[in-house]
């Protein structure tokens, strides 16, 4: 990290700030009402042993939903570690405005992946800590090829924490992790004939890292279940569940659900290009199958795709086919494109690497049983430190574009408060309400009670099945024996609405 100033400083602070005024009012659901339970007590004596190897992911979850405070800086603090982290990649001197993009592209993430991370807690510790320090060591780890780069002893106790402490919050970061590692000692090996001492120490810490996560007994099944396909059926069951998984989780969680970033991403490489003298000594051809390529996706996916809802019909084999081949065309453009951008080399190989570490994760997801939604926050992040990088190269130092950044920022900042500030102030009163309404009639075959507004921000804070009712009454305090009716919100007229 930059000698920090006083200026960056206060834009850190402000960062911290919103988190923590945000996850005030963020109130637990799903998951998080069963680790608040009896049964986050008894995994937390079993030292988690009947459920995962994810050691930090789970404590942090245990005391974040039995203590305020915990909660509240473990939220924040993470929040603002995960956009240094991504502010690390851009080499530029404008860091505060630099770091004010990265924290605006981070409250524009997807409702889909906001639900999964920073509206669930379980989902936040899960996925938010373990992808900061995926994106750390990504960064400290290739720049170490960068002989103009100068470390400071900060830049490596930092390292040397997130490679044992970034393996036990989720087995995907942990193997990638793992393969960052052992590619990067290879290479450096080959490239300057010998060890980098300060990659093999953070190999070794990443090594004890892996093996106190996969030393774990929940994952003695999984082991037993890993075996190479040899009959004919094996093989075709694991190329179709790696078809649908392409074709159906990966486009819609890597690409149409970002459509935005997407969009932003395509827009700033048709600038970089239009400024490349080597693109423009390309044929016409050339170019009309380079603009093509990038803005395919973005009209296909705005003028297409979403007008018809292609997203439900999911089950149709050649519609799927067909969206998979549009993203693979932008994908594949996009890498085309910055072998034309007149950046510099660093510039270019840090490009190509993250792409290949999109595709990567695109095929290592592809062979999962199931992908949870929370996985797509990795490949969110890499979008958005693509983004910074390419805006890195655009003129950007004007007092105008800085105002309009701040604004902007705030705007988004202070909208996210009031929303979750009213979600929390509807669930308290629909709350006092239900039991008011069981202590003034208490024999009432049922309840109402209404669903939240902007549900969509958080992983189901309205119970949808028995076990999480369950929870849910236990959570706040409610009899087991009533019999509640979950309605849409604003459904329910009172005396006092008249």
């Amino acid at each position: 990290m930059m000698p920090m100033k006083s200026g960056i400083i206060k834009y850190y602070s402000l960062c911290f700030l919103f988190y923590l005024v945000f996850v005030m009012w963020v109130p637990l659901v799903h998951s998080d009402w069963q680790w608040h339970s009896v049964y986050g007590i008894k995994l937390f004596h079993n030292n988690f042993i009947d459920i995962n190897g994810r050691y930090l992911s789970n404590l942090l979850e245990f005391y974040a939903v039995r203590s305020e405070i915990i909660r509240w800086l473990t939220y924040s603090l993470f929040s603002l570690c995960t956009i240094l982290a991504i502010v690390q990649f851009v080499k530029v001197k404008q860091r505060a405005l630099y770091f004010m993009l990265a924290f605006g592209l981070m409250l524009i993430i997807p409702p889909t992946l906001f639900r999964h991370t920073y509206g669930w807690f379980e989902g936040f510790y899960n996925y938010v800590p373990a992808t900061a320090c995926m994106i750390y060591s990504l960064w400290y780890v290739v720049t170490t090829f960068d002989k103009y780069f100068v470390f400071t002893k900060r830049h490596h106790i930092i390292y040397y924490i997130v490679s044992i402490t970034g393996q036990l919050f989720l087995e995907q970061v942990t193997l990638f992790n793992v393969i960052l590692i052992i590619g990067a000692l290879i290479i450096y090996s080959f490239r300057y004939n010998r060890m980098h001492p300060k990659l093999v120490l953070g190999g070794l810490l990443t090594l004890i890292g892996t093996i106190v996560m996969y030393a774990h007994t929940s994952y003695d099944k999984l082991y037993g279940s890993i075996k190479i396909p040899h009959s004919s059926n094996e093989v075709l069951t694991l190329a179709l569940r790696s078809y649908q998984n392409l074709t159906i989780s990966i486009t819609n969680g890597m690409f149409f659900n970002n459509i935005i970033i997407l969009t932003l991403i395509t827009i700033v490489l048709i600038v970089l290009l239009m400024q490349s003298s080597d693109f423009q000594s390309v044929g016409l051809w050339e170019k009309i199958i380079i603009y093509s390529g990038l803005v395919i996706f973005q009209c296909y996916a705005i003028i297409i795709y979403q007008n018809f809802n292609f997203r439900q019909y999911d089950n149709f084999i050649v519609l799927n086919a067909f969206n998979f081949i549009i993203v693979l065309i932008f994908l594949v453009s996009t890498m085309l494109t910055m072998n034309y951008l007149e950046v510099a080399k660093y510039v270019k190989r840090m490009l190509y690497i993250l792409s290949s570490t999109l595709i990567f994760l695109m095929v290592s997801f592809s062979f999962y049983n199931e992908i949870e939604q929370g996985y797509f926050y990795i490949t969110y992040v890499i979008w958005v430190v693509m983004l910074l990088i390419l805006l890195s190269q655009v003129e950007l130092n004007r007092k105008w574009i800085i105002f309009a950044v701040n604004f902007v920022v705030t705007i988004i900042c202070c909208t996210y408060i009031c929303i979750m500030f009213y979600v929390d102030y509807t669930n308290d009163t629909r709350i006092g309400q239900l039991k008011y309404d069981y202590h003034h009639d208490p024999l009432a075959t049922s309840y109402k009670v209404e669903k939240l507004p902007f549900e969509q921000f958080l992983q189901q804070p309205t119970p949808k099945n028995k076990k999480y009712e369950k929870l849910f009454k236990q959570y706040w305090i409610i009899p087991q024996d009533i019999k509640i009716k979950f309605v849409p919100y604003h459904s329910v007229k009172r005396d006092d609405d008249i």
